[in-house]
């Protein structure tokens, strides 16, 4: 840039010399555009119960507690709230491989990402606008519920083998954060469903 202007002001100083009109104008628009383009583009905002979502979804999967995959699509809002959130639990065979303590730093650390999740998702339901569509959260939800719901059943089959209290508190604790964590999402499915309602007496 420093270089582009001293070429101006030489220029103009050479039009002078030769008596060339003052009004004689030099194009810019490639400095310009060489400016924009070390213009680096804003990061997208991400969502946090997106995120958190995620995360929970990510480490369950990571430790081989739930499968690579959701096995079935993203059930709808209704479906959870009539029936409850189905859950086939597929064999995996990672939590009968560690041991006692390792499994309880295990269980530690996915409380803690379905509590920040539950949290995250409460704070954004309070906090988001009534006229707010919140599919794309809610979906985000219901794979995280899915997923910590499989390794859940995986969980319990090797808490009933061992007799590790530390265990068998760690995983009661989970219990009541899942538990948590589905009345959220439930909380969601009634939010959008509402939101539904009113739109279709309002056009009746």
């Amino acid at each position: 840039m420093k270089f582009a202007r001293k070429s101006v002001v030489a220029i103009s100083l050479v039009i002078g010399a030769f008596g060339l009109p003052a009004c004689t104008t030099v194009d810019l628009s490639q400095v310009v555009t060489n400016q924009q383009a070390r213009v680096k583009p804003s990061t997208p905002t991400v969502n946090i119960v997106e995120k958190t979502s995620s995360a929970l979804t990510a480490i369950c999967r990571k430790k081989g507690w739930s499968g690579a995959k959701t096995e079935k699509p993203t059930q709808s809002a209704a479906s959870v709230l009539l029936n409850g959130m189905k859950t086939e639990t597929p064999q995996y065979s990672a939590i009968q491989s560690v041991s006692s303590q390792k499994l309880l730093g295990d269980i530690l650390q996915v409380n803690i990402r379905v509590e920040q999740a539950t949290k995250a998702a409460e704070v954004f339901l309070v906090t988001a606008d009534m006229t707010q569509i919140l599919n794309d959260e809610l979906s985000q939800l219901e794979v995280a519920l899915l997923t910590v719901k499989q390794a859940h059943g995986q969980l319990g089959k090797r808490i009933t083998l061992d007799s590790n209290s530390e265990l068998t508190n760690a995983f009661t604790t989970l219990e009541t954060s899942i538990s948590a964590l589905r009345k959220v999402t439930d909380d969601y499915g009634i939010r959008i469903r509402n939101k539904i309602a009113q739109a279709a007496m309002s056009h009746s």
